[in-house]
């Protein structure tokens, strides 16, 4: 069975720069949830793994992106009225450059579990239609649990990362390594590779 555990200690192209003000967008959100493991379906198409969300109370489209911050469509930002809190710049894989809204979201829900007072990065996707997607569940909210990808059966589980050492124990894995995050809570991993050793980047929202 393909599945993997990532463990969180602390998109699609764009590196975010990061500013005091957004840095400290993207600790705000309170968890509200049932303590114990959820579990949630998810989609496998195209290399992504797509999931149901609930924007305010509107149902969306997502992926869940371990190489970007929460991310919302323009279309969607327009439609719910979210309200800005602050501004950052990002540079694209082209080495392009714009100014890039953050807004408040005053819930985000997903599975069992609801985030109040999360934000998300602001991006036009109209490069992006054939994703059919809303926005992106990002590193802002996955930082909150530890998570199981079960890609065989479709499935994310997550959890309060003081029930990870029982659950590893249960399910039987040998063994699993460490993640590091940066400010914008991204994962990176130490690899090597013959004579050579270097930190990569992982990231769920790559195909």
């Amino acid at each position: 069975m393909l599945h993997q555990l990532f463990r969180f200690s602390v998109l699609i192209g764009l590196i975010f720069t990061i500013g005091c003000g957004y840095n400290a967008s993207l600790k705000k959100g309170t968890v509200i949830a049932e303590k114990g493991m959820h579990v949630m379906p998810v989609s496998y198409e195209k290399g992504l793994l797509f999931v149901e969300v609930f924007i305010n109370g509107q149902k969306k489209r997502f992926i869940i992106d371990s190489g970007a911050p929460n991310v919302v469509d323009d279309d969607l930002r327009q439609a719910l009225n979210l309200k800005k809190v602050t501004e950052t710049g990002f540079k694209d894989s082209g080495s392009g450059s714009s100014r890039n809204e953050i807004v408040k979201i005053k819930s985000f829900k997903f599975g069992d579990v609801e985030i109040k007072n999360t934000v998300a990065a602001v991006i036009d996707f109209d490069k992006f239609t054939c994703f059919n997607i809303d926005g992106i569940l990002g590193t802002n909210i996955l930082r909150l649990f530890d998570w199981k990808l079960d890609y065989a059966n479709q499935e994310v589980s997550f959890f309060d990362a003081s029930q990870t050492e029982s659950i590893i124990a249960k399910e039987g894995f040998s063994e699993y390594f460490p993640i590091k995050t940066n400010q914008q809570f991204t994962p990176f991993i130490d690899v090597k590779y013959k004579d050579h050793a270097f930190s990569a980047m992982l990231d769920l929202g790559s195909t």
